[in-house]
């Protein structure tokens, strides 16, 4: 008997040991949004990611490797487990780091960002020539509680109460 409470208790460790552990993200199935997680150097199954859907919408935010994930496994059994949260790490590390703003920063250089503090909603997008990333091409809006900026490369035009100021190399009316 003391022998069969060993191994239960052996049992219990090894479970209690994986019911919440960090991986690393090793390969990702789009198709099915599934991965395959490493940790402590062992491949997962392949495991479901985080949906982030609300009353109104439903978003595609597709994880990748080298994302650190929490992985969490209902009474230890691996086979059951399921990420529940993205994590930063050295490799990709938080984007931003003001306590006021909602960011959203894209590997094309393409920022949405809102603060708070300025009541400012802005989108900076930012071209690319393929595969190198190198900007072609600019353009930004804010949209601000006093104003609106529309930028594309120098030219621009900011809309306020009171004016609106046009800012270009050529201006063409009723062409």
């Amino acid at each position: 008997m003391g022998r069969d409470h060993d191994i239960d208790t052996a049992d219990l460790h090894r479970r209690a040991g994986n019911m919440l552990r960090v991986g690393t993200v090793a390969a990702v199935d789009h198709g099915r949004a599934r991965v395959r997680v490493t940790i402590a150097g062992r491949a997962s199954a392949w495991l479901p990611w985080p949906a982030d859907v609300g009353r109104n919408f439903i978003a595609w935010r597709p994880l990748r490797p080298g994302q650190q994930v929490l992985v969490a496994a209902p009474s230890g059994d691996p086979a059951n487990a399921v990420i529940v949260q993205t994590l930063y790490s050295g490799a990709l590390p938080a984007p931003d780091t003001d306590p006021e703003a909602d960011a959203v920063h894209y590997d094309d250089g393409t920022v949405h960002r809102y603060h708070t503090g300025d009541h400012e909603h802005r989108l900076d997008l930012r071209g690319s020539n393929g595969t190198a990333r190198v900007l072609t091409g600019t353009a930004e809006t804010v949209v601000a509680p006093d104003r609106i900026e529309l930028r594309v490369g120098a030219s621009e035009i900011v809309i306020t109460a009171a004016t609106i100021t046009i800012r270009a190399g050529r201006i063409d009316l009723n062409p």
